[in-house]
């Protein structure tokens, strides 16, 4: 059973997620950060930022991996081929945040995606 502590704040996030939609359409947008292609930037950043009607919901971080498969320092160059994905919405009921890594941004994409979806589904029952 909730407590009203719990089902005061649900409520607040339906209220506000109401709200966002009056103002903008539902949409889930990736927006390119450091660099527009699978290239790191020329000190070694890439990332991708996921947002939903406006609102930060997700980074996608890209990182380099070396030949015997560990991730290169921070100030690698090159192609990506390891994406983070970090959630920045509640995936359960401590209210911590999730990330996991994937070896393509589609699969990174997707399970923020679908992350997003169950979110919204849980706070619109």
């Amino acid at each position: 059973m909730q407590s009203e502590q719990v089902k005061d704040a649900l409520k607040g996030v339906r209220l506000v997620y109401k709200q966002l939609e009056k103002h903008y359409p539902p949409k889930e947008v990736v927006a390119n950060v450091y660099s527009s292609t699978m290239e790191t930037d020329e000190i070694g950043r890439w990332q991708r930022t996921v947002h939903y009607n406006g609102v930060r919901i997700a980074t996608i971080s890209g990182m380099l991996q070396g030949e015997d498969g560990k991730v290169l320092h921070n100030r690698a160059t090159g192609t990506v081929t390891t994406f983070l994905a970090i959630l920045h919405f509640p995936t359960n009921n401590s209210s911590s945040t999730a990330d996991r890594v994937f070896f393509t941004i589609d699969e990174a994409v997707a399970y923020v995606s679908g992350a997003f979806k169950l979110f919204l589904k849980h706070i619109n029952k």
